[in-house]
């Protein structure tokens, strides 16, 4: 089924069918992409920035997305857990562009609260540091947004399943299944880097 022969409000239409359909300029397709995905959207950018710059971060994602739906891809695993990507950029862009330090922005991003002691810390210090970042792109795309999002956004595995749409079960699979090829890569590179070099 296709935007052709129904309207962008049937909710048969998928994710990627709508932004086909922004590319050829049909506003109602955008506006049922904002209808299914603009809350979540808005919810992460608050919690990252504030109320203050939120709602114009998410106006700027979506009219990003007007002007440019060819850049929306499903690298992320979903339309709408490309569009959380964007805004949780912006959002840390936004903080350091106001004089907010890599370290105080980053900071913001750890949920309220969390407490974690012994081997739960360390390896949460692990997945969070600067080596692992770039790892996280070589995991499965659902894999990678689900750490994302309990790591470096901060939510709860229950809160990334209201996110995303999808159940609490199956997002714990993703993050047990996403940390564990994590710490393989970690061992791995951490090999690469002890092993010697040969002489040229």
């Amino acid at each position: 089924m296709t935007l052709s022969d129904v309207t962008a409000q049937d909710t048969d239409v998928s994710d990627e069918a709508l932004v086909i359909a922004v590319a050829r300029r049909r506003h109602d397709a955008l506006a049922e992409i904002y209808e299914r995905h603009g809350a979540a959207v808005h919810e992460v950018a608050e919690r990252i920035c504030g109320v203050s710059c939120a709602d114009e971060l998410v106006h700027q994602v979506f009219l990003d997305l007007w002007h440019g739906p060819e850049d929306f891809s499903m690298s992320h695993g979903s339309i709408r857990a490309e569009l959380l990507m964007r805004a949780h950029r912006m959002a840390v862009d936004d903080l350091r562009r106001v004089g907010a330090s890599k370290e105080g922005a980053t900071a913001s991003l750890t949920p309220p609260g969390r407490r974690l002691h012994g081997s739960g810390r360390d390896e949460y210090a692990a997945i969070r540091s600067d080596r692992a970042w770039p790892l996280l792109s070589q995991l499965p795309a659902a894999e990678h947004t689900a750490i994302w999002l309990t790591y470096f956004v901060g939510y709860t595995a229950a809160e990334v399943a209201r996110l995303l749409d999808l159940s609490e079960a199956k997002i714990k699979r993703q993050l047990g299944s996403g940390l564990r090829g994590l710490r393989v890569l970690l061992v791995s590179e951490r090999r690469q880097a002890a092993s010697p070099h040969p002489p040229s």
